[in-house]
Formats: C-alpha cells, structure tokens, sequence
C-alpha cells in the first residue's frame, strides 16, 4: 500500500477529486494555504497498491495546471537593519 500526497490549487480540486472517483480511487481532502503567496491550495491524500501509483499520477498530471506567478516580495519591517 501506498500513499499519495498532492498539493494542488483549489480550482483544480473538484475535477481532480471526480476523476478519480470515477477512476475508482477515494482520497482524503484538507484545505491548506500556501506560505510564499498565501494563496488556497487543496491537499488530497490517496491510498493505493503499489502497481495503482502511476495510473494515479497521470490522473493528476492531466487534470491540475501548472502555473507560474511572480510576486515582489517585500521582507517585514522588523527584518530591516538600523538606519535602513
């Protein structure tokens, strides 16, 4: 037995989800929030036989986009040194 750990984007995880319960695997849901961009992530964890991982990971792979942002990041006050 395995188990799959995926942290994906919210707007991925209903589709996600419904696929693979039609492809007759269950998984576990947790909201989670990214730290770097704060945004709203889903993870799913999901238990399958050895021989069922690959099968689960092309399921995610053709569901979930990747995606790139880039965010200025400005570092706390408090990190800045004295007379900066």
């Amino acid at each position: 037995m395995k188990m799959i750990m995926t942290v994906i984007h919210d707007e991925d995880s209903h589709k996600l989800v419904e696929k693979l319960f039609n492809a007759g695997y269950s998984s576990t849901k947790l909201a989670s929030t990214g730290g770097l961009l704060r945004t709203g992530n889903t993870t799913l964890f999901i238990g399958v036989e050895a021989e069922q991982v690959q099968g689960v990971i092309a399921i995610i792979k053709e569901t979930c986009q990747t995606n790139k942002r880039i965010s200025l990041i400005n570092p706390p006050t408090s990190a800045m040194p004295e007379g900066y």
